[in-house]
């Protein structure tokens, strides 16, 4: 579910609020654990889609700077939600990129690497 979320182009409010919810409510682990955020599942598959890794890491940015107005939660519970963004950013930049990735990574914003969400309902 984070992924879904992160992987909007065009992220607004409300999504901010779901990723912020999802980072406060479960903890980092692995695959066994379906309560946890596969920290290292979300690694890889950003490792191997550069348009991907920059949608998510545009989006941690703006929801970093989004945090401080996040109105339903308290600053200790900010704080816990920035630092976890923190950590996941550091575990994804650890991944080793695939070529693919590498690729696409060179080519970059020159052609659009995102899908519209209203192609995708058009089935585009």
């Amino acid at each position: 579910m984070l992924l879904e979320k992160l992987q909007i182009h065009d992220i607004i409010e409300k999504n901010f609020n779901d990723v912020i919810v999802l980072l406060l409510e479960h903890e980092f682990g692995s695959h066994e654990d379906r309560e946890q955020i596969d920290t290292k599942y979300v690694a890889q598959v950003l490792a191997d889609d550069w348009g991907f890794y920059y949608d998510v890491n545009n989006n941690f940015e703006k929801i970093i700077d989004f945090t401080d107005d996040f109105k339903l939660i308290g600053s200790d519970e900010k704080n816990q939600a920035k630092e976890k963004i923190s950590q996941l950013i550091g575990i994804i930049e650890e991944e080793q990129k695939t070529g693919k990735w590498e690729r696409s990574a060179k080519k970059g914003t020159k052609k659009q690497w995102y899908n519209d969400v209203g192609d995708m309902q058009q089935g585009v």
